[in-house]
């Protein structure tokens, strides 16, 4: 909500300006600090510490910090008035709805939702198959060590994918994130009082993410892999009812359901964002209001965790199989989900009263095993006649894909990762073959046990030499040859072409070039990322 500006709002912003411009990473300062700061003159009104304590800390005793109060409470009767409908707009209604009714709606929005998760699986196999060529972990499924060509065999990846994953990391987050990541730009005439505004919202979002936010830089850096190997990743916007902040935060492509077909967010009918709650982060949310306080039974344990989030688990070395009734790992699996809907008691209505027919925009939140809604709340502004929906996510991708869903390294160079782990496994184990030998013995063979020599060992057999030559049969394994080094290393320069990183550009050039022709390689082996990260900013 607009309100007037006051002294005290200069001399918040000055602080706030002075703070990012000294510090890369801004550290809490005491009251006394910041007082000493401001360099107040005779004119200019003085805040209490108890004032500067409240700007440092948003939530406190149950009050709402720096930037809540910008926007609320502004004095003017009319305006706060508007505030308050404003709040009451977007409260939570479920209660108002017949219990029949409900339990119908989460009945369809449950199957519905399916229905996206089954649209999706191509693209969902796709990525899982390849997460397990990042060689993070030994990620190999235990019932499938029977399949292997023989105990012991090698199980190592090539690290075609980590590595360019962490390549394209390492340059984004820099791009991204700079010491201050927010830089707001006046769209249309400039006048001081708009410049002016411009830097006052600058600051804040800046102050925002590098100084309340504590998660927000390692939580982009986490989005930032996922994007590079999945293709996307979305972020969604919204204020935290717990610590009463406004928060930007990863949701995994595995997490946001949306059908394959759709074209973008703010088009399609019905998207979801599945979370995973625990029996105390729900209750928390029920008592302090954000959600119905409605029985929505116990904890289960997720078994249609998805394909994706299933192999990282084994990257990671978590064995979620392993719960018991006692543990953090059982969940409540929730959807939330942003669809429109007509309900019965709050249809659409023309100037005559009369409904229209017209499903509108809301967000509903459900218990998915029980099927209990925990929350129905509009989703459009209160002075939006047309009444669109109000979007809260963002759709990252790194490079745009045929469905929904953008294509990222898993589907780039998958399928040249799991060839070139195919090709180094047997390198591998053809070398310790040919090394070690092997071979068969006759039943009737006086020799103990079927174990390796060691080296430096000379064990005693009963027999003449002919006996034991008689008795043992090797088998000759040949060494790999250099065409499958060969083939391998083709397919490794392939994908990198396919990447097209700097390094490879610097590479195929001679040292001793021109600079000019060095600079304009670094540039062309840069396009790509450029490209992105231009995509990103928007």
């Amino acid at each position: 909500m607009a309100r007037k500006r006051t002294p005290e709002d200069k001399v918040v912003n000055d602080i706030i300006r002075k703070a990012l411009q000294e510090q890369d990473e801004p550290i809490p300062m005491h009251p006394d600090e910041m007082q000493q700061m401001m360099e107040l003159d005779e004119t200019t009104p003085r805040i209490s510490v108890e004032q500067m304590e409240q700007m440092q800390n948003p939530v406190s005793a149950g009050e709402m910090g720096l930037f809540e109060n910008m926007g609320q409470m502004t004095g003017d009767p009319e305006e706060d008035m508007r505030a308050e409908e404003e709040r009451d707009f977007f409260e939570n209604f479920v209660d108002d709805i017949d219990d029949v009714l409900k339990r119908k709606i989460a009945s369809d929005l449950v199957q519905k939702v399916q229905a996206d998760l089954d649209s999706r699986k191509g693209w969902e196999e796709s990525v899982a198959s390849t997460m397990k060529t990042l060689g993070v972990a030994q990620n190999i499924d235990k019932d499938k060590l029977s399949v292997m060509p023989f105990e012991d065999a090698s199980t190592v990846e090539y690290p075609m994918l980590i590595r360019s994953a962490v390549q394209y990391v390492s340059r984004s987050v820099p791009e991204i994130i700079p010491n201050k990541p927010a830089k707001s730009v006046v769209i249309g005439k400039s006048t001081p009082e708009r410049e002016a505004q411009s830097t006052r919202v600058e600051a804040a979002i800046n102050y925002q993410l590098t100084y309340l936010d504590k998660g927000f830089y390692n939580d982009y850096r986490k989005g930032e892999f996922y994007k590079a190997i999945c293709g996307s990743i979305f972020r969604k916007l919204y204020h935290d009812p717990l610590t009463e902040q406004n928060l930007t935060r990863l949701v995994k492509p595995q997490d946001f359901i949306i059908h394959y077909e759709q074209v973008d967010l703010d088009s399609c009918n019905r998207y979801t964002h599945r979370m995973y709650m625990s029996s105390n982060e729900l209750r928390k949310m029920q008592y302090y209001g954000h959600y119905a306080d409605v029985d929505v039974g116990m904890a289960t344990y997720p078994y249609d965790r998805d394909d994706i989030t299933k192999e990282v688990d084994k990257m990671d070395g978590y064995d979620i199989s392993r719960a018991n009734a006692e543990g953090e790992e059982l969940f409540h699996t929730i959807y939330e989900v942003h669809c429109n809907l007509d309900i019965d008691g709050f249809e659409d209505l023309d100037e005559f009263g009369e409904a229209t027919g017209i499903e509108l925009p809301y967000i509903v939140t459900l218990d998915k095993d029980s099927q209990k809604i925990l929350s129905i709340r509009r989703n459009w502004m209160p002075n939006d006649l047309k009444k669109l929906k109000q979007v809260w996510f963002v759709h990252y991708q790194f490079l745009p894909g045929t469905g929904f869903y953008g294509f990222g390294y898993a589907h780039l160079i998958g399928s040249l990762a799991r060839a070139s782990t195919a090709l180094l496994r047997a390198i591998l184990d053809g070398t310790a073959l040919h090394l070690l030998k092997g071979g068969f013995k006759t039943a009737d063979a006086k020799i103990d046990g079927d174990k390796c020599i060691s080296p430096g060992e000379f064990r005693t057999l009963e027999g003449t030499y002919d006996d034991i030559k008689k008795a043992l049969y090797p088998l000759e394994f040949s060494a790999p040859g250099p065409q499958v080094l060969q083939i391998m290393q083709y397919m490794d320069k392939t994908a990198a072409d396919i990447v097209q990183n700097t390094e490879v550009m610097l590479g195929s050039a001679s040292n001793t070039g021109p600079v000019g022709t060095t600079l304009a390689l670094i540039e062309q082996g840069q396009k790509i990322y450029t490209s992105i990260h231009q995509a990103t900013h928007r």
